[in-house]
């Protein structure tokens, strides 16, 4: 079997979300022998062409990107004899070409940001526009959909009117530097690293709108227990200071603690040395941080809603969003009751075993198998 990808998305320096799907999938399609092709219409990241040194890298340059993914992209497909070609990040698929197309729609997050925008009058801008054409081509060219949580299947079919045997669920992971838990070492070295003096609460990730980090500041605001620390990584320089007023303004800001620049060989320890994970976002298709986090045993916080019940099955602390007061009880349970924190924590870590890139594989491969099938 032979099969393309659009891997444009491999060409940042770093890789969040989609990114770390996309990685992961590649490399384990590539181990289970089948002979893999990524285009991309920019040069991959050399860190990441490391690890996919089994895949053939096909980079056409000096194009604007729609023409390249919907006219050189196709062509260059049919020429290498492609049988599936896969975008896996929400849009990316050609129109056309004599191959059988799939696409990973990871949430419909998107189409919702963009609705929202247009009922409140505001004035969606060309690139707006643009993005909403390219999401609305990929579904539509699509012989079969992939989506990372039955959350998302559920919200597709019923947004987009589509057939659910048409819509598979594969679970995403964590990476390999996780395999292992943060020894009592490393924990002291990067606790010491980061100047984190007190027993901390931990948030990782991005900091835009639907991550919802004012809800956050605002039932840490609200807790009995002052001894602890908020500590908060990821965000760009954008998001940050968007919301530094809030930060500046914050009743414990000398409690709250901001990373500009996390080391990835720290990550298991900010993990393992918390009381909690806490992840307050009201919409995600997964959430891979979830499954860092418990891979490490670190108890989780978070909403009782989205696909966030669905991935940690039922072992965390949940709170509603519609009251911070929740969240900020939850904060102080875990401050002051360690058998709670450690039964979650327990719980947590048997979790994570439900979780690996090799299954993702082999159920992808199973996909692919099975839409060649039908077709």
């Amino acid at each position: 079997m032979r099969v393309g990808y659009n891997a444009r998305i491999l060409s940042g320096e770093t890789l969040r979300g989609w990114g770390k799907y996309c990685l992961n999938l590649f490399r384990e399609i590539s181990n289970l022998g089948v002979d893999v092709i990524l285009y991309s219409d920019r040069p991959i990241n050399p860190e990441c062409e490391k690890i996919l040194s089994k895949c053939k890298i096909n980079i056409t340059k000096n194009h604007r990107y729609m023409i390249w993914e919907q006219f050189y992209l196709p062509m260059q497909c049919q020429r290498d004899k492609i049988d599936i070609f896969h975008s896996p990040f929400n849009y990316g698929l050609p129109g056309w070409g004599n191959f059988l197309k799939i696409l990973t729609l990871h949430d419909i997050y998107d189409l919702i940001h963009y609705n929202e925008k247009t009922s409140l009058k505001k004035k969606i801008n060309f690139n707006a526009q643009k993005m909403i054409f390219n999401h609305w081509l990929s579904r539509t060219s699509a012989d079969h959909i992939i989506t990372v949580s039955e959350f998302s299947a559920q919200e597709i079919a019923r947004t987009f009117g589509f057939d659910k045997s048409n819509i598979s669920v594969t679970y995403e992971s964590f990476d390999e530097i996780y395999k292992n838990q943060a020894s009592t070492s490393n924990l002291s070295q990067v606790i010491a690293k980061y100047n984190l003096h007190a027993p901390y609460f931990f948030y990782v990730g991005g900091w835009e709108d639907r991550k919802n980090i004012p809800f956050l500041l605002d039932a840490f605001s609200k807790i009995k227990n002052q001894n602890s620390l908020l500590v908060l990584a990821g965000g760009n320089q954008k998001e940050k200071l968007n919301l530094s007023p809030i930060l500046n303004s914050h009743i414990f800001k000398d409690r709250i603690i901001t990373l500009d620049w996390v080391d990835l060989e720290d990550m298991p320890a900010l993990y393992r040395g918390s009381l909690s994970f806490v992840y307050p976002s009201y919409y995600e298709g997964f959430g891979l941080q979830l499954t860092e986090a418990m891979s490490q045993g670190v108890p989780i916080i978070c909403p009782n809603s989205s696909c966030f019940p669905e991935i940690t099955g039922g072992q965390a602390a949940y709170f509603s969003l519609q009251n911070s007061q929740e969240l900020a009880d939850l904060f102080d349970r875990m401050i002051t009751d360690q058998q709670f924190r450690d039964d979650l924590g327990e719980k947590s870590y048997l979790r994570s075993k439900f979780f690996s890139w090799e299954k993702l594989g082999q159920e992808t491969l199973k996909i692919y198998e099975n839409t060649i099938k039908r077709k």
